[in-house]
């Protein structure tokens, strides 16, 4: 029987990243390595280098620091990590790590002045913009939002598109199908799900552009991935909907359902990512970009 791994506590490890900065004379110093430290000892450092975002994150620095002369280039360049400093990490319930909060500790070299440092981690999410089509009257549309309460902002009905974390796997279009299906009863194939993230910006996954919308990038590196899926149904299942109540119960969800015409969609919410999405719906169909699978 294969025996599970067991981590020694370490208070700093190095960091699988290096720096390296251009003087104010113009000269480059060499590579130097980041420690990553904790003060916690129930902080497992090497468990947090396995979290898929913040690999990430050490990816994408380690990226513009390599990558050809260019904005990016001169500016992660310019910028000097001398540590990241975890403080916390919180769990979901099965053990997985779920979110980290740290501290980078960073200056411009140019100016000696500091960066606000202070990060929350929680990866990726993905959220659906459901259209419904009534087959009685096809050119009457209609979305689909859950509402739930959101004790952070706080607000105990918050209206807001079906999404959910992703899991660190980059299957974007299975999870989205998934959370659809778990927030709303509606069953959809990956294949009626078109990526609107990926029209309006491109196919991020092998490349240093955004990988989808960022909500709150001065603190947190949340991206959602937004998806657009239209669904005919008869009028009698659309009514079904109102007010049904559906989520994950063990998970802590209570949901229910609230359908509202799609052009008014934006009055309905101040839910950044339902703007976003609505947003790039409308654009990408003015465009003529969307085509939605019969």
């Amino acid at each position: 029987m294969a025996q599970a791994r067991r981590h020694v506590h370490q208070s700093e490890i190095t960091l699988p990243m290096r720096c390296r900065v251009i003087g104010e004379d113009g000269s480059q110093s060499p590579l130097a390595q980041v420690p990553l430290r904790t003060r916690d000892p129930t902080i497992d450092l090497e468990e947090v280098l396995e979290f898929p975002p913040f690999q990430r994150w050490v990816r994408t620095f380690a990226q513009y620091q390599k990558s050809d002369h260019n904005t990016h280039q001169t500016l992660a360049q310019d910028i000097q990590i001398n540590s990241v400093d975890i403080q916390s990490v919180d769990r979901f319930g099965k053990g997985a790590i779920g979110f980290i909060k740290f501290q980078v500790d960073a200056h411009y070299v140019s100016t000696g002045a500091s960066l606000p440092g202070v990060v929350f981690m929680r990866g990726g999410s993905v959220a659906i913009l459901l259209i419904l089509q009534a087959d009685e009257e096809p050119h009457q549309e209609y979305t689909v939002l859950t509402v739930q309460p959101r004790l952070a902002v706080p607000d105990f009905t918050h209206p807001e598109l079906p999404a959910g974390m992703l899991d660190g796997s980059g299957e974007f279009q299975g999870k989205a199908a998934q959370e659809l299906e778990e927030e709303t009863g509606i069953q959809v194939h990956q294949t009626d799900l078109i990526d609107m993230t990926e029209l309006a910006y491109g196919n991020s996954s092998e490349t240093q552009s955004t990988p989808g919308v960022y909500t709150t990038p001065g603190a947190c590196d949340e991206f959602i991935r937004l998806f657009a899926c239209r669904k005919k149904l008869s009028q009698s299942k659309i009514d079904e909907l109102k007010g049904k109540l559906t989520g994950l119960r063990a998970e802590g969800e209570a949901i229910t359902l609230r359908l509202c015409p799609l052009d008014s969609l934006w009055r309905q919410t101040q839910d950044a990512k339902t703007l976003a999405a609505w947003a790039l719906y409308t654009e990408l169909k003015r465009r003529g970009q969307l085509c939605f699978p019969e």
